[in-house]
């Protein structure tokens, strides 16, 4: 087991841990349930989208620039 197995599975136990902790976290503030579900699905959602736009616009437009950067450079170069 090398060490980002370890990452990995820290990660998971963190995870499974996360529910509770949100829950008691909810109680102890005075905020309904409801509420920090309705918060936690409002950022969940923003993260999700955040991912969509870097995937399907961000990305594929840097490795286009990157590309043409190096054509560019390979011509230049002849």
């Amino acid at each position: 087991m090398d060490q980002r197995d370890g990452g990995i599975s820290a990660a998971a136990e963190i995870a499974k841990a996360s529910p509770p902790a949100v829950i008691t976290t909810a109680h102890i503030l005075g905020y309904s349930l409801s509420d920090w579900l309705i918060l936690i699905s409002i950022i969940y959602t923003l993260i999700l989208l955040y991912v969509l736009v870097r995937d399907k616009i961000y990305v594929p437009y840097k490795r286009r620039k990157g590309y043409e950067k190096e054509k560019h450079a390979s011509r230049t170069q002849k």
